[in-house]
């Protein structure tokens, strides 16, 4: 049987300034305090993926923006696993078996309510066949039944403590103390009684024990030998309460060597360092390092360094330790040595504003040295390993991709195509909604939109009140089912946006009365964020979502991160906007909240987000007026959408809704805002031009930003007043002009 303390501990050793001690403590001893720059990593073993199960921890925090781990064992995406976290101070939970069978709600989670208030709170997540229950201090404050069949994950990401692996600002700022896990889910009445004690170790269901009691040391240790040995290591930098003494590499418990490693990836690239050490405080060992079990010769000491590694050093590596009483054998740590180059993250294109900035950063490993070479429409364009075009001008338009090599070989990246927009405001907007008193279709499409209500308590005719620009629409679910009020678009051809086309969606808004995630405006059964089509929705705490899913369900899915709160009685304008990608490109998906960019994340979506055609069949009680799918304002794409109980909205106001056949840029959602300020709907938005002159060597390059109707002059006087229109400019934004005598003077006028 291995000895538990023979564990591979992968790590750096970091010398870390501590924190002052707390003045309060769940427990008497120390607790661990992440400062948004460390984790606690421990390696999968089966029984972390106990079921039933109960997950806890003390929790100190102020952390109210963002997203932030707590204590989980769920990679962001996989749709396998569990775990407790955060979003802007609220805790929430989910526990997946897979993409069909879970503990989830769609999108955030259960919702535990708010704890960033800077106090100790004991929090816990118990699931079994029932469902999973969120408690705050021994009180249940969310439950929620399991969608498809109960059954017990089998997720192999680690389990981490103030991290949420894979998801953008993920780590955790505040304090942690006293962490369980148990195969059983425990009753209230003994979380009640966790909630005023704390655990010898050996208690029944009890699988692990991290007292965070360690007044030094990389290692957070196991306290449930029970459940098995599973320490953690420490990743980046956390301090410990209650002590001035620095991290430094862990002394192990019972003198057995633990083992170090620098870097703590198991992939390293060709021609870079690696080292292993054994940590071996009282010097009492006698050590042999392995590679795939074979003894290296002459490799006896405490650190095993390879100066630049080679493809020949690639393998298992373990330590043979051994005393006068006992011989210990670590577990092996792969080692993988890239030597081809390998593109671990791709270019993503983007949707660009003229003279504003774009880069093209992707992330290649492979021996060294390597180089890199970018191309434009095949022609080359740059020689770094990222690529940033400032400012950006209308040549710049294209497909790029990045070509990196070295003695091994080469990877060609992926295409990231860059559009540049510069186009009147209405240039392929299909759907203009005034909301002035009527559902008319102002853009010249025709693709009006008609009242639809169903429901007992459902008003005859629609009600249009006082919005941002002129009259707003309102509507209104009631959580009962019984009053559905909303606006349908049916299904017109501009509506079907197809596999290929970018699309952008933008509109005012303004509610307060709402609870769950009912849809702005969707064209499909909201019921599974999963199922196909798209939405943007309402969500818990006055956050919002976007969400859009292909034929392929799970593998195409997409749905929004962090977004902030626009639920508070004030006229919001949200836009955002779509570039389409093939199978072999990837793009960004823009949201922009009051013309400020507060999301961007790369998708890969393959196929329509498209319902029209699908069989209509969806999972609300209530019968639907519609007899197919339809896009519709303030309903999902079924028209009766309550969350059976859990989603309304009474009495929100939407306004000047558009809805474009191409991908708008920064600019351009900037302008929309600021116009709606003004009072000023989307057919009188413009661009501010901006004017950009570079100097060459007999002549000039000028490009402009804004609408490519607007006028270049040109004069030689300012002091006279006098401009005259440049000739023969093509509405492409961008000029090369002869200037023989000086000086000149030019400017964009609309």
């Amino acid at each position: 049987m291995p000895v538990k303390n023979s564990l591979l501990y992968l790590s750096l050793a970091l010398v870390l300034p501590l924190l002052p001690a707390h003045s309060q403590s769940p427990t008497a001893g120390r607790s661990l305090v992440f400062q948004g720059t460390g984790s606690v990593s421990i390696r999968h073993q089966p029984e972390l993926n106990p079921y039933p199960m109960t997950a806890t921890a003390w929790v100190k925090t102020s952390q109210t923006t963002g997203f932030a781990g707590l204590v989980n064992k769920y990679l962001s995406g996989a749709f396998c696993g569990w775990q407790m976290y955060l979003i802007n101070g609220e805790i929430r939970a989910w526990y997946f078996a897979d993409f069909t069978n879970h503990i989830w709600d769609g999108s955030d989670g259960l919702n535990g309510g708010f704890v960033a208030d800077g106090r100790w709170h004991h929090l816990a997540f118990a699931v079994d066949d029932t469902g999973g229950t969120i408690y705050v201090d021994g009180v249940a404050r969310a439950n929620r039944a399991w969608n498809g069949t109960p059954t017990r994950t089998t997720g192999v990401q680690d389990m981490s403590l103030g991290s949420y692996p894979g998801a953008a600002l993920n780590l955790f700022r505040g304090s942690m103390d006293e962490v369980t896990l148990w195969n059983v889910r425990l009753s209230r009445a003994t979380l009640t009684n966790l909630y005023t004690r704390s655990l010898r170790g050996d208690e029944e269901g009890l699988v692990a024990y991290y007292r965070l009691d360690e007044s030094e040391g990389a290692l957070v240790h196991d306290s449930c030998p029970v459940g098995g040995y599973n320490a953690g290591v420490v990743l980046g930098t956390v301090v410990r309460s209650s002590a001035n003494t620095p991290l430094v590499p862990p002394v192990p418990t019972n003198g057995l060597p633990a083992i170090l490693r620098s870097p703590e990836n198991p992939e390293i690239e060709a021609g870079f360092p690696v080292s292993f050490t054994v940590l071996d405080p009282a010097g009492t060992w006698n050590h042999q390092w392995m590679r795939g079990g074979v003894d290296i010769p002459s490799a006896t000491n405490v650190q095993l360094v390879l100066p630049a590694a080679a493809s020949g050093d690639a393998g298992d590596y373990s330590v043979r330790s051994w005393n006068d009483s006992r011989s210990v054998v670590s577990l092996p740590s792969p080692l993988r040595v890239v030597t081809v180059p390998e593109m671990v993250t791709q270019p993503v294109g983007e949707v660009g504003e003229i003279g504003a900035s774009v880069s093209f950063s992707p992330r290649v490993i492979g021996g060294r040295p390597m180089e890199f070479r970018w191309f434009r429409d095949g022609v080359p364009v740059g020689r770094s390993n990222s690529l940033t075009l400032s400012p950006v001008e209308p040549g710049h338009a294209g497909d790029y991709r990045m070509v990196a090599s070295n003695s091994h070989g080469s990877v060609t990246s992926a295409v990231a195509r860059l559009r540049i927009s510069a186009r009147p405001m209405t240039d392929r907007l299909v759907l203009h909604l005034k909301f002035d008193g009527r559902f008319q279709d102002d853009s010249g499409h025709g693709n009006h939109a008609a009242y639809a209500r169903s429901g007992p308590n459902a008003n005859a005719s629609p009600t249009f009140v006082s919005g941002r620009i002129g009259q707003a629409f309102q509507y209104t679910t009631t959580s009962d089912g019984n009053r559905f009020e909303y606006a349908t678009l049916g299904y017109p051809p501009d509506l079907r946006l197809g596999a290929e086309d970018d699309f952008t969606v933008s509109f005012w808004i303004n509610y307060q009365n709402q609870t769950g995630d009912l849809p702005f405006l969707s064209n499909k059964d909201w019921d599974k964020s999963h199922k196909p089509g798209w939405a943007i929705t309402t969500q818990g705490g006055g956050h919002f979502r976007l969400n859009a899913s292909g034929p392929n369900r799970g593998a195409d899915f997409f749905t929004t991160a962090t977004t902030p709160v626009i639920r508070d009685g004030r006229w919001h304008h949200l836009l955002t906007s779509f570039q389409r990608t093939d199978g072999n490109r990837s793009a960004w998906i823009y949201t922009y909240v009051d013309g400020a960019l507060v999301n961007r994340t790369a998708m890969s979506l393959a196929g329509a987000v498209d319902t029209y055609g699908l069989p209509f069949s969806y999972a609300s009680p209530r019968t639907s007026p519609q007899s197919s799918w339809a896009v519709n304002v303030g309903q999902d794409g079924t028209g009766v959408y309550f969350d059976q109980g859990g989603a309304s909205a009474v009495g929100a106001k939407i306004d000047d809704l558009g809805i474009w056949r191409r991908a708008l840029n920064a600019g351009e959602a900037r302008a929309l805002y600021t116009a709606g300020l003004a009072g000023l709907d989307i057919s009188k938005a413009a661009v501010a031009p901006r004017l950009f002159l570079v100097p060459e060597e007999r002549s000039v390059r000028l490009f402009w930003s804004g609408d490519p109707r607007n006028r270049l002059e040109i004069s030689s006087d300012l002091s006279s007043g006098a401009w005259t229109a440049v000739p023969g400019i093509p509405e492409t934004n961008t000029v090369v002009l002869d200037v023989e005598d000086l000086p000149k003077f030019f400017r964009v006028a609309r």
